[in-house]
């Protein structure tokens, strides 16, 4: 018998399927049940069309209200519910959680499994991340996902994310170098911010730390938006302008909060502060030397 879970064939005593290490509980009862071929849910024999992502499991058509509706079966083992639960559930049968989502690919409700949940959740944020992008980066995402789509015969959400951020963070580096040859300094700091709020996404800690440290040491020098400038003008309005300096306190909650998550000592923030920025910012001939800004900016900080 196959996996209701991934797909693979299990014997038929088997209570975990070796492939995904998920319970096969009830399997027996799936024999006569079809298997998508391209997300691996089974569906009531006799389906005509996947009920998780619309794949055509067999060649014969079927009326659009027949397509769209939302058959009560359970998602983990296959027996019908008396009714279309309108939101989370247990299974009579298994009871197992059974979660009612729709995708953003089609927006039809349906009844999946928790990691099921998990996953179009995750397909909603990559949709929602991938609206932010400019028509160029949304063109290279939709080439990605197609390849992957390709490659795996679905979407798989975790791959799609990871290109998404890889895509994110080239444009943030684009945009930075864009805001730094138009003399646009307010602009790039705040697309050092983006990359910090992406790291912090990540679970990347220390790295958005010294990003969030970055963005403190720019707002302690008054950056300026000063495109189309003349030499003359940049005299009078300098790019950068202690007058101006000021910190945020919502960046100043988010370094603390990643302080405290790293368990960091006063001399180890005080390392990446000197470290990252004498590498990251150098360039920029700020006002402030690295010395002056720490001395400003520490007492701000809860070790």
């Amino acid at each position: 018998m196959k996996c209701i879970h991934c797909g693979a064939q299990v014997p038929e005593n088997a209570k975990f399927c070796h492939d995904c290490g998920e319970k096969t509980q009830q399997l027996a009862a799936q024999a006569s049940q079809t298997v998508c071929p391209a997300c691996q849910t089974t569906s009531l024999a006799g389906a005509k069309f996947c009920r998780n992502c619309s794949t055509p499991l067999d060649s014969k058509t079927t009326s659009a209200s027949e397509e769209s509706a939302l058959a009560p079966i359970c998602p983990y083992c296959g027996s019908t519910l008396k009714k279309v639960p309108q939101r989370k559930t247990l299974c009579p049968s298994c009871r197992n959680p059974i979660y009612v989502r729709s995708r953003p690919v089609d927006r039809k409700k349906m009844l999946v499994t928790q990691e099921q949940a998990g996953e179009i959740e995750e397909e909603w944020t990559i949709e929602a991340e991938a609206n932010e992008l400019s028509d160029y980066d949304r063109e290279r995402f939709e080439k990605i996902r197609e390849a992957i789509k390709e490659k795996y015969g679905r979407e798989v959400p975790k791959k799609m994310h990871s290109a998404l951020h890889d895509i994110r963070w080239r444009s943030y580096n684009r945009d930075g170098l864009e805001c730094v040859r138009k003399n646009n300094f307010g602009m790039f700091r705040n697309t050092r911010l983006s990359m910090a709020q992406q790291l912090e996404e990540e679970g990347k800690y220390k790295r958005a730390l010294e990003f969030y440290l970055e963005v403190c040491y720019i707002d302690l020098n008054g950056p300026r938006n000063n495109e189309g400038s003349s030499p003359e003008m940049l005299k009078e309005f300098p790019n950068f302008d202690l007058r101006d300096g000021d910190l945020t306190p919502g960046i100043i909650n988010l370094t603390n909060y990643l302080i405290k998550e790293l368990s960091l000592t006063e001399s180890e923030a005080k390392t990446i502060f000197f470290e990252h920025n004498g590498r990251a910012v150098s360039g920029l001939r700020l006002p402030l030397s690295l010395d002056q800004a720490w001395t400003k900016l520490y007492p701000e900080f809860t070790f």
